[in-house]
């Protein structure tokens, strides 16, 4: 029953982030999901469907809001559950370090950090 309910909880708070259709709307509805993943991430593991679901709809919510610090820590925490989920040269996992790597030189404080991420993203990209 709580599994249903976060299912659909989950589908209800990324439809609502589909159709926001202001920036207002879509940092309105990260917030909500942001809370959202807070909730599930108690109970849940870092790996469980769900709350990589609800943190994959974050990191494109953060994105199109233009919230460059909580894209990062939102493709952070997608990359450290890629980390666990997939072998070490996985194209997915070379993906989410490619959007991570992105990410951190338009916006991250760190160029180093980037480009040490945007170089194992190649490593494992080509």
């Amino acid at each position: 029953k709580k599994q249903k309910k976060d299912e659909d909880d989950v589908s209800r708070y990324i439809r609502a982030l589909d159709t926001a259709e202001s920036c207002a709307d879509i940092v309105d509805a990260c917030k909500d999901l942001q809370i959202l993943e807070t909730t599930l991430a108690e109970s849940r593991s870092d790996i469980d469907l769900l709350v990589l679901r609800v943190r994959s709809s974050l990191l494109q919510g953060w994105i199109e809001a233009g919230n460059g610090g909580f894209a990062i820590q939102t493709c952070a925490a997608l990359v450290r559950a890629y980390r666990a989920i997939y072998p070490t040269h996985h194209p997915l996992l070379g993906l989410q370090l490619y959007t991570l790597g992105n990410l951190q030189l338009d916006c991250g404080p760190n160029p180093k950090e980037a480009i040490d991420t945007l170089m194992e993203a190649k490593s494992i990209l080509l």
